[in-house]
């Protein structure tokens, strides 16, 4: 009869009476029949607490085996028995989010779960616990999207590392401020992972782009722009993320590195003379652009590291405007021996490099505004030819070349 509770006091003292049973705590009185049906629902109660009890310790067995499936089960079954168990929403909410993948992530059932768990204990060291589970899970759910991104650098999976990433501290910063928690260093340790793997996913892009012979194709040149603008993209992300001197001073020189060879980017194709020459590069305006940033993220890096010294603006990579709309490349066997005499002779001399000044200060405004026209070409082209032969009289080559101080 101990299995029998008033539903008035909550005593198991009932005793029978005159054919009925009273309470002898409360002096409530159940019929044959009430008594019956409480003995019947009292022994199912303890049944199902034993129950409980059991899956408990399975679920806990399973997820200290890391078998996250098992220990999901079983974690459900506790909480249909009794709703009211903390622990177990704290392993069902370990194991979703520890079989988080791509193409399934679980983590708001893990956030959901780690929320009720706390609701029911308040314990500090079961907040602590929780707490340490949801940061590993989160920073293991970033590194899924970083590990796609190292292996195929493109710029839809630079998205999907950025959506992930703000998802995942979306929901760690709302449940530490739900719980009064410290964010500790998580933002730091996101932001290290991110610039280390850009600085890894950058050889892939580069390797990508160069292809065997470092003459990369119009598809290659487009590709690379794309693949180049995701890379940016995270270091901006991280840079955002946190001080650590040394992780900002790795993301801004990274991306000066990316910045400064995206303004210089070019494809190529075969010439007429059947050798390679320039077919598409960046418009003017985007190369200014682009070195518009580049000076700015020499400054910002210099606002965190005093040592850090903001080098002169470069200027474009394109160079020789007049002659590249003549000869139509900027690649090609007259403008290479312009190049060299540029960078070799009036480079070297107070009124040359007086000169080159000039040069760029004024001819990217003829040539845009005529370069593309028949009489602009039949102008300049003899002048240029004269000026050419006379150069390689002198012993200045017409083969590929590479220009020296960032010209």
């Amino acid at each position: 009869m101990k299995a029998i509770v008033c539903e008035m006091c909550g005593s198991n003292d009932l005793i029978k009476q005159d054919g009925v049973y009273v309470c002898q705590n409360c002096g409530t009185k159940y019929s044959p029949e009430e008594a019956k049906k409480m003995f019947i629902e009292g022994a199912i109660k303890i049944d199902n607490a034993a129950s409980a009890g059991n899956y408990l310790l399975l679920a806990e067995n399973a997820c200290d085996s890391k078998n996250y499936s098992d220990a999901e089960n079983y974690s459900n079954k506790v909480i249909e028995v009794n709703s009211s168990e903390a622990k177990a929403w704290f392993i069902k909410g370990k194991s979703a989010g520890w079989q988080t993948s791509v193409k399934n992530m679980r983590t708001e059932e893990t956030v959901n779960c780690f929320n009720k768990a706390l609701d029911l204990n308040a314990n500090e060291d079961f907040k602590n616990d929780i707490h340490k589970e949801l940061k590993k899970i989160l920073i293991a759910t970033v590194n899924l999207s970083l590990d796609i991104y190292s292996g195929y650098p493109s710029f839809e999976s630079s998205l999907d590392v950025l959506n992930t990433a703000k998802l995942s501290r979306l929901q760690y910063n709302d449940f530490c401020e739900k719980h009064s928690l410290d964010k500790g260093d998580f933002d730091e340790i996101l932001m290290l992972q991110f610039v280390t793997c850009v600085i890894t996913a950058y050889s892939v892009i580069l390797k990508d782009y160069k292809g065997f012979d470092e003459h990369p194709t119009d598809f290659a040149f487009s590709e690379y722009i794309s693949r180049v603008d995701g890379a940016v993209s995270i270091l901006d992300y991280a840079i955002t993320l946190g001080n650590n001197v040394i992780a900002l001073s790795s993301a801004y020189k990274k991306k000066i590195e990316i910045l400064t060879d995206k303004e210089a980017s070019k494809s190529y194709m075969i010439g007429s003379g059947g050798t390679w020459v320039t077919d598409k590069t960046l418009k003017d305006e985007v190369k200014k652009s682009i070195i518009d940033e580049i000076m700015e993220t020499h400054k910002k890096w210099n606002s965190i590291d005093s040592s850090h010294k903001i080098p002169k603006r470069p200027s474009p990579s394109s160079g020789c405007y007049i002659a590249t709309a003549v000869y139509g490349s900027y690649d090609c066997p007259e403008v290479w021996v312009l190049r060299r005499f540029r960078d070799n002779v009036l480079a070297n001399t107070w009124y040359g490099r007086m000169f080159i000044r000039m040069y760029y200060a004024t001819s990217p405004s003829f040539v845009k505004w005529f370069g593309c026209t028949e009489w602009f070409k039949k102008l300049w082209k003899p002048k240029l030819d004269k000026i050419v032969i006379r150069l390689k009289m002198k012993g200045f080559m017409d083969t590929p070349y590479n220009d020296k101080n960032g010209n």
